[in-house]
């Protein structure tokens, strides 16, 4: 546990703080550069493919559909309830 999540009174808190840590860390180093613990994690896989743009536009795409198709299963559901 890290100095600044320690003194904050609540768990939620001080996943708040590891988080703004983390990211802090994250966004200051370069490009293709990797920690020591991902390296060691990461050292009996495979490399994979560098990240692409049109990979987001994928996940975007799907995350979308599934938020509409869940909206439209809760108004199917609300209205056989007003219904039944």
């Amino acid at each position: 546990m890290t100095f600044q999540a320690a003194r904050l009174p609540s768990s939620s808190g001080a996943t708040i703080s590891a988080l703004r840590l983390t990211t802090a860390s994250t966004s200051r180093r370069k490009p293709g550069e990797i920690s020591a613990t991902c390296a060691a994690s990461a050292a009996g896989s495979t490399p994979g493919a560098d990240p692409q743009l049109g990979h987001l536009d994928s996940v975007v795409g799907l995350v979308w559909r599934s938020v509409v198709l869940w909206m439209l299963l809760l108004a199917l559901l609300t209205l056989a309830n007003l219904i039944g």
